[in-house]
């Protein structure tokens, strides 16, 4: 890790033009400022405790699969599996609000994310039907 100096405005010893100059207060500038992003993000972490992952699942209708006595797998159920795919629909339409009022970096995250599920789902998909040939 680069140190930084206190000094930002020093002039770096090999610099032989202004821009170079420019350009090294800016990378020290934004070291320094990545330093202090640091520093607080820490200080605010360990102000928090850790999460339990029963908490969590409480308060997530979706995330809470009924106990099954016929198998140790506890499978959801078609109705969750719809309600997801319904969902997903809905955040669609809401960053396509979003992208229409202007706000790409919110539009954008949804997009990447449902773009994620829907990858993440068709290698699920090609894992099982590749287990399935081995059977």
């Amino acid at each position: 890790m680069q140190r930084t100096p206190k000094n930002l405005n020093a002039k770096p010893a090999n610099a032989t033009s202004a821009a170079e100059v420019l350009r090294h207060a800016v990378e020290r500038r934004r070291d320094n400022d990545d330093r202090l992003m640091l520093e607080k993000i820490r200080e605010i972490a360990s102000h928090f405790k850790p999460t339990n992952p029963s908490k969590i699942a409480k308060h997530h209708e979706i995330a809470i699969i009924p106990e099954s006595t016929q198998s140790l797998i506890q499978w959801p159920s078609d109705e969750q599996i719809s309600e997801v795919c319904e969902r997903l629909r809905k955040l669609k339409e809401m960053g396509a609000q979003f992208e229409h009022k202007g706000d790409y970096f919110n539009s954008g995250e949804l997009a990447y994310q449902i773009r994620d599920i829907i990858r993440t789902t068709a290698d699920l998909f090609q894992r099982s039907q590749r287990l399935g040939k081995r059977l």
